[in-house]
């Protein structure tokens, strides 16, 4: 079993060989001299991903779409058993379960195109297995359970959510309030710090909707015409994706875009140069967390992941990234829909 500082230090090493360095600390001075993010959220961020992907690739339980249905049921006060339920119901989690798979790149949660989210594919010969039903992984049960239950959702998958007059203001702000519910079901479900972590990073990474609301109250703050702001939100895609020649890669930062913010409203020219320090660090990232999990496979090691709790909460396990008490006024809120637009 691997702990947390031996993946620290397997991080550094492989950190100071990418630079060609001599040792960590003249990697640290060199990421905080250059970067806006800094060297300890950057690091943080490559030591949740090295745990976080072990997670996601090794995890085996599982749930049939008909326990995640009964379990919902079985919450809702009305409902004294799921035998007296409504079938429209499961029939409805079953659509949504379906659209969980379709939208693979857009869905809340449903995100990545690296595996993020996956399925237990079923042999549909096999009579038994297909009678038990499609099965999700267990950390996605409250996912489908998200998706199916939250009109934001459906406005960010179909796009109607840049559009007013597809959802007006009012709607779409009554949409938004409700994500301190799927916040709140997050950590009533999930007792440790780590799986909290992966509902957060994955709802965030799918939907961006605090990082919108940042992006979207910084320019208001910023004194600069309508165009100038169109070709702002431009530059914005960068916190979902970055480009350089015809490698792309996301932005998986949760915490440190608050910096880029912050930059951006002292200085609202600095934008232009952001791109390319996510698209930078981002590469590094990759490269480091994929030589890490390389690594612990040559030593047939696992990662404890609960062991290292305190680390999650530290990070973002307790919703750090989380905007309370959001003011929707008009200008920020067609802001926010225009970021989306950029998708």
């Amino acid at each position: 079993m691997t702990n947390l500082q031996e993946v620290v230090k397997l991080s550094e090493n492989f950190l100071v060989e990418y630079f060609n360095f001599n040792c960590i600390e003249e990697v640290k001075n060199h990421i905080d001299k250059n970067s806006i993010i800094g060297y300890e959220i950057f690091i943080k961020q490559i030591i949740f991903e090295i745990f976080y992907r072990s997670y996601i690739e090794n995890n085996k339980e599982v749930k049939s779409i008909m326990d995640v249905y009964k379990r919902k049921i079985k919450q809702d006060d009305n409902v004294k058993s799921y035998e007296c339920a409504d079938d429209k119901e499961y029939a409805k989690l079953k659509r949504t379960y379906k659209g969980f798979r379709k939208y693979n790149d857009e869905l809340a949660i449903n995100h990545n195109k690296e595996n993020d989210v996956q399925y237990v594919n079923i042999d549909v010969k096999d009579t038994n297995k297909k009678m038990c039903g499609q099965k999700i992984k267990r950390y996605q049960e409250n996912q489908l359970l998200d998706i199916n239950e939250f009109e934001i959702f459906k406005y960010i998958k179909d796009r109607s959510i840049v559009n007013s007059k597809s959802i007006d203001n009012y709607r779409l702000i009554c949409g938004l309030k409700e994500i301190d519910r799927v916040y709140e079901r997050i950590n009533k479900t999930y007792d440790n710090y780590f799986e909290r972590s992966i509902q957060y990073f994955q709802l965030e990474q799918g939907c961006r909707i605090e990082t919108n609301y940042l992006i979207a109250n910084a320019m208001s703050k910023v004194k600069k015409g309508l165009e100038e702001k169109k070709n702002d939100i431009k530059q914005f895609r960068c916190f979902f994706a970055v480009s350089f020649g015809t490698n792309s890669l996301q932005n998986k930062f949760i915490i440190g875009i608050e910096k880029y913010i912050n930059e951006y409203v002292k200085n609202p020219g600095k934008i232009t140069s952001i791109p390319m320090e996510i698209y930078e660090l981002s590469l590094i990232k990759y490269n480091i967390t994929k030589l890490v999990l390389g690594q612990l496979i040559i030593n047939v090691s696992e990662l404890n992941y609960i062991e290292n709790d305190i680390f999650f909460k530290d990070y973002f396990g307790e919703g750090q990234h989380i905007i309370k008490d959001k003011k929707w006024e008009d200008i920020k809120l067609r802001n926010f829909r225009d970021l989306y637009s950029q998708e």
